[in-house]
C-alpha cells in the first residue's frame, strides 16, 4: 500500500513538471530531445559480473536559471548481470524516469543528481521465475554531461538502485553505469 502511494506521489509531481515544461514550450527555456547509448550494469549483492546494454529515449529540461535546469527522461534501460560460471543473463527490461536537478558549472559542463523510478517491463534468465522480481525500483542517478556543441552532449551517470530487485532475496539491487550521447530537438 505504501509503494501505491508513494508512486502516486511521483506522477503527481511528474506531471506538475511536465505541465510546466509544456507551458514553457513557447518560451526559449523547454528543451526536448533524444538520447541513446551503453548500460554496464550489475546486481549488487549477488553473484555475477557486468552486463552489456542499451539505454535510450526521450528527455525533457527546463531552464529556471543560466545555471538551474530540471530535467525529466522517459528511458528503456536493459539491466541485470551475467554468471560466467552458469553461462547465465539476468536481464531486466525497465522503463526508467529520472527526474534530475542539473547545474551548469560552466557552459559545456553540467552536474546532475535527483531521483530515479524504474518500471519492470519484463525479466528473464537466472534460476527466478520472471514473477519474483519487484515491479518498480527507485533509486538515485547523478552524472555529468559535456555539451560537444550547441545541440550534442556526452554524459555519464551512476544509477544507484535503492529497493530490492527480487521478492524472494534480500540485498540484491541495482547498479549502472550509463554512457549516452544526446541531441537536442528544441533549443
Amino acid at each position: 500500500m505504501k509503494l501505491h502511494y508513494t508512486l502516486k506521489i511521483y506522477i503527481f509531481f511528474t506531471f506538475l513538471l511536465s505541465a510546466q515544461l509544456i507551458q514553457a514550450q513557447s518560451d526559449s527555456y523547454y528543451l526536448i530531445g533524444l538520447k541513446g547509448g551503453v548500460n554496464v550494469a550489475n546486481l549488487q549483492g549477488s553473484e555475477g559480473s557486468t552486463l552489456t546494454g542499451f539505454t535510450g529515449g526521450l528527455y525533457a529540461e527546463y531552464l529556471i536559471s543560466p545555471v538551474f535546469t530540471l530535467r525529466s527522461e522517459a528511458l528503456y534501460s536493459l539491466q541485470g548481470n551475467r554468471n560466467d560460471l552458469l553461462s547465465d543473463r539476468i536481464k531486466l527490461h525497465y522503463l526508467n524516469w529520472p527526474i534530475l536537478g542539473k547545474v551548469y558549472v560552466s557552459d559545456m559542463l553540467g552536474l546532475e543528481f535527483g531521483p530515479q523510478i524504474g518500471f519492470l517491463l519484463s525479466g528473464t534468465g537466472g534460476t527466478l521465475p520472471s514473477g519474483a522480481y519487484n515491479a518498480v525500483d527507485f533509486g538515485l542517478a547523478f552524472g555529468t554531461s559535456v555539451n560537444v556543441v550547441s545541440n550534442l552532449d556526452i554524459g555519464v551517470r551512476y544509477n544507484l538502485g535503492l529497493t530490492e530487485v527480487t521478492k524472494t532475496h534480500q540485498n540484491i539491487k541495482n547498479s549502472v553505469f550509463q554512457f549516452t550521447l544526446g541531441y537536442t530537438l528544441g533549443y
